[in-house]
C-alpha cells in the first residue's frame, strides 16, 4: 500500500473516532492557569500509573460484596477504613480515570452509610475488618468534602452512574453537597469537624478550591460565604512568619494548640489547588508564607512536626505528609528548582510509605505529586483526549505520541502499528 494511502486510511480512521465519541487517558495533564508546576509533568504518565497500581494493592481491599475499602494498615488505624482514606480514593480514582475502583469505593461508602441506619455523610472509621462501625458514627467535613468533589468530576469525565446504582454521579454530588452544606456547615458559615459535632476547627479540613467549584456546579453562590469565613479563621490562626497553622482553632480563628502536624500538614496542598485553578489572592498569600519557610529547608530535611509559633522543628521523620503538600506551596513563586527538588522527595518518600504500609503518608504524596506535575486539572472538559480506539480497519495504521510510557514499536517519535501485528503490539 502506498504511505498516501495509508495516511488518508489513518486521518479517516480517526476522523471516524471523533465521530462515535472518545475514551481520555489517565491521568490527564493541564498547563494550569496559574503558578508553576513540574516542568516535566507531562511526561510523568507512566510513572504515575505504577505508583497508583502500588497504592491500589497495598491499600485497598474488596469487602465482600460490600465493595472495595481504603485500608490504613498503620498505627491507629489498625487496618480499618476512615472516611478521609476513603476520600482520598475516590480523588485519586476519577484523576487516574480507574471509574471500575471509584465504583467499588463508592459502593462501599453507601454500604456504610446503610450500616449506620442510611447516614447521609460516611461515618468517620470502620472496624478493622471492614464490616462494623467503631463506635463512632460521626462523618468528617474532609473526607465528605473529598468525595463530593471526587463525584463532582466523576460526573464530568464519565457521566452516567456508577456501576450496579440507580442514581447518577451528578445526583450523590448534590445530596452530598446538600448534606455538607446542612450539616458540617454551622450557622455562621464556618466548617465544623462533621456532621453531629460541633469542636474545634481543622484549617486542614478547608478547602476552598472545591468550594468555588461546588458553586460552579450547583449555579450558585452559597459556598462564597463559607469561604470568607474559612480564610478569615486560617488567617487568624497562622503564623504570618512562617505560614505554619495549628492542627486546630476554635470558631474564631484563634489557634487551640501551637502544633503544626498530621491535620495541618495538608494545608498547603489544598490552598495550592485553590491557586492553580483560580489564581485566588488569598490561595497566593497562605502559600507564599509556606514557600518562604520551606524555601530554606532541604527536602530530605523536612520533618513531621514543627511548632507554629517558632517554626522549630519536632519531628525527624522525613515522609511525604509533609514533603508533598510542602513541595506544592512552592507552586506560587517561581522556584522551579525547588519545587522539582520536593517532587522528587515526595516520590522517593512514598515508595517508602508504601513498603512500610503507611496509607496516609502514601496517599497524601500521591495526591501531591498528582497536583505538583500538572495531572489535577479542574475540569476535563477543555483538555484534548487521547484517543483509544477498540479496533482498526484491516491493513491501516495508527500513531501516537508515546504517552502511554510504551517505547514499542516506536519509530522516530511515533508510534506505528499494522493489523498484521500481534495484538500484544498493537495496544500495550
Amino acid at each position: 500500500m502506498s504511505l498516501l494511502k495509508r495516511i488518508v486510511l489513518v486521518s479517516l480512521f480517526l476522523l471516524s473516532i471523533f465521530a462515535a465519541g472518545v475514551v481520555i487517558a489517565a491521568p490527564v495533564w493541564v498547563d494550569y492557569p496559574n503558578g508553576i508546576q513540574l516542568s516535566t509533568g507531562s511526561s510523568m504518565t507512566s510513572d504515575l500509573n505504577t505508583k497508583w497500581t502500588t497504592w491500589k494493592a497495598k491499600f485497598t481491599a474488596v469487602s465482600g460484596s460490600n465493595g472495595t475499602r481504603v485500608v490504613g494498615p498503620e498505627s491507629p488505624h489498625n487496618g480499618r477504613t476512615v472516611s478521609e482514606g476513603q476520600g482520598y480514593g475516590l480523588l485519586m480514582a476519577v484523576y487516574m480515570d480507574d471509574k471500575t475502583l471509584f465504583d467499588q469505593l463508592w459502593k462501599y461508602k453507601l454500604y456504610i452509610c446503610g450500616l449506620a441506619g442510611g447516614k447521609a455523610l460516611m461515618p468517620w472509621k470502620t472496624s478493622n475488618d471492614g464490616t462494623a462501625l467503631a463506635g463512632d458514627n460521626n462523618s468528617a467535613t474532609d473526607g465528605d468534602t473529598d468525595m463530593a468533589w471526587a463525584l463532582i468530576q466523576a460526573s464530568r469525565r464519565w457521566g452516567g452512574t456508577p456501576t450496579g446504582q440507580a442514581s447518577t454521579y451528578a445526583q450523590y454530588a448534590t445530596a452530598m453537597l446538600n448534606n455538607i452544606y446542612s450539616m458540617d456547615r454551622k450557622a455562621d458559615n464556618s466548617m465544623g469537624p462533621g456532621d453531629n459535632w460541633d469542636g474545634n476547627e481543622y484549617p486542614s479540613y478547608f478547602s476552598e478550591g472545591f468550594y468555588r467549584e461546588f458553586d460552579t456546579f450547583e449555579g450558585g453562590t452559597r459556598w462564597a460565604a463559607v469561604i470568607t469565613v474559612c480564610n478569615n479563621h486560617l488567617a487568624a490562626d497562622r503564623n504570618t512568619a512562617n505560614g505554619l497553622t495549628s492542627e486546630t482553632c476554635d470558631h474564631s480563628g484563634a489557634r487551640t494548640d501551637n502544633t503544626y502536624s498530621y491535620n495541618a500538614c495538608r494545608v498547603p496542598w489544598r490552598y495550592a489547588i485553590d491557586y492553580i485553578w483560580h489564581g485566588n489572592t488569598f490561595a497566593d498569600t497562605q502559600i507564599g508564607y509556606q514557600e518562604i519557610f520551606f524555601t530554606n529547608i532541604a527536602a530530605s530535611n523536612v520533618g513531621d512536626g514543627y511548632t507554629v509559633s517558632t517554626g522549630a522543628k519536632t519531628g525527624a521523620n522525613n515522609n511525604a505528609s509533609f514533603i508533598g503538600p510542602a513541595g506544592c506551596a512552592f507552586m506560587g513563586g517561581t522556584n522551579q528548582t525547588k519545587l522539582t527538588e520536593y517532587y522528587n522527595q515526595t516520590a522517593g518518600t512514598f515508595t517508602n510509605a508504601c513498603n512500610n504500609n503507611e496509607y496516609y503518608n502514601a496517599s497524601l504524596g500521591l495526591l501531591s505529586l498528582l497536583v505538583m506535575s500538572g495531572n489535577f486539572p479542574v475540569t476535563f472538559s477543555a483538555v484534548a483526549p487521547t484517543i483509544t480506539p477498540t479496533g482498526l480497519p484491516a491493513g491501516s495504521c495508527l500513531f501516537d505520541d508515546m504517552e502511554d510510557g510504551n517505547a514499542g514499536n516506536n519509530y522516530g517519535g511515533f508510534w506505528y502499528s499494522y493489523m498484521g501485528d500481534a495484538p500484544s503490539t498493537i495496544w500495550p
